[in-house]
């Protein structure tokens, strides 16, 4: 029966300088000839995940925390698209002018003005030279990133946003909204906006569907808030020693952090 190991990657197979360590591609290469599909789960677009789906030679990734690629045949499989009056009513509550905002769609991610050069995670999205209006309308977004370096001015939106979302929710945020400790300055505070039904969990079940993967056949490897519901559809999970100490709670098995190879440190006993 063939079984697949869902990976999510920042703060979990990338260490704090966003690359793959040898020994973590190592292992996935090893644990793949065995007869596991490793599969990227990730809060971000394909087009900012191409270069680890290069390096791992991934036939799927599940990216915006909800929606599944087909990499071979380069389409998407299944989306959980926003509806667009909602989503246009949080952008309004959300454009402020230090804040960037980034909408993905077709497994791209887009802006309505240049991103800020801070936002190291997203280089050369485009810009949205349309009415944002008329492109939301037009357009099947299946994600909303508010982020800024302003630590307040994040919360503050979050706050007013959340008794505005009817049929989306917030799927992702950082660290630092979670446990206000782990602020440090000039990092980037954001959150994430996404339809309800959407999230990790949502893909994974609906990637076992497609392909007949039971539950009791998925592992799960994580850290972060995104990652609970991905958790709650695979038989086994596995928390790195860097992730919120709530996901370690739930984790069948905590390995060694992100900077030390703690992906690679749990497929080693897969044999």
């Amino acid at each position: 029966m063939k079984k697949v190991i869902f990976i999510d990657l920042d703060g979990t197979l990338l260490n704090n300088q966003r690359q793959i360590s040898e020994r973590n591609i190592k292992e996935i290469k090893r644990v793949s000839s065995l007869g596991y599909e490793v599969i990227i789960c990730t809060g971000r677009a394909v087009a900012n995940s191409k270069e680890y789906i290069e390096q791992l030679k991934s036939n799927h990734i599940l990216y915006c925390s909800g929606n599944i690629f087909d990499c071979k045949a380069q389409k998407t499989i299944y989306e959980n698209a926003m509806p667009a009056k909602e989503l246009a009513q949080i952008y309004e509550l959300s454009n402020k002018d230090n804040v960037y905002i980034l909408f993905t769609s077709d497994a791209n991610k887009y802006s309505p003005k240049e991103v800020p050069a801070y936002n190291v995670y997203e280089k050369q999205v485009p810009v949205i030279r349309e009415h944002i209006q008329e492109w939301l309308a037009n357009n099947n977004v299946v994600q909303m990133i508010v982020g800024s370096t302003d630590y307040e001015t994040i919360k503050d939106i979050k706050e007013i946003c959340l008794p505005k979302l009817k049929n989306l929710k917030i799927s992702e945020q950082s660290k630092d909204l979670t446990e206000p400790s782990l602020r440090r300055d000039n990092s980037i505070t954001y959150f994430g906006v996404t339809n309800k039904t959407a999230g990790k969990g949502d893909a994974i079940k609906k990637f076992g569907e497609l392909f007949n993967i039971e539950k009791k056949n998925r592992i799960s490897i994580g850290d972060d808030f995104n990652d609970f519901s991905m958790f709650d559809e695979c038989g086994y999970n596995v928390a790195v020693e860097n992730a919120l100490p709530e996901l370690k709670k739930k984790a069948n098995y905590i390995t060694d952090s992100n900077d030390n190879d703690g992906v690679a440190k749990y497929l080693e006993r897969i044999k």
